[in-house]
């Protein structure tokens, strides 16, 4: 597990997945962590990216309806 993933598990006490895949070339492996957050904790997730993955970006989208055994 990489140290971003601990330290959003540690500091948002959110779960999350982590997918691996590669890019459209398939020369390159990456690594995606899809994590749902409320918007209060939003900054909190920004700032905790910032620091311990400098190459990472993030996508941030609304969710209207979320189903599952988590909500």
């Amino acid at each position: 597990m990489s140290e971003l993933s601990i330290q959003l598990y540690k500091k948002l006490g959110e779960h999350g997945t982590i997918i691996k895949g590669f890019n459209l070339k398939q020369q390159e492996s990456k690594t995606l962590i899809l994590v749902i957050v409320d918007i209060s904790k939003l900054q909190l997730l920004k700032s905790i990216i910032k620091k311990y993955d400098k190459e990472a970006f993030l996508v941030i989208q609304e969710a209207s309806e979320l189903y599952g055994r988590e909500f």
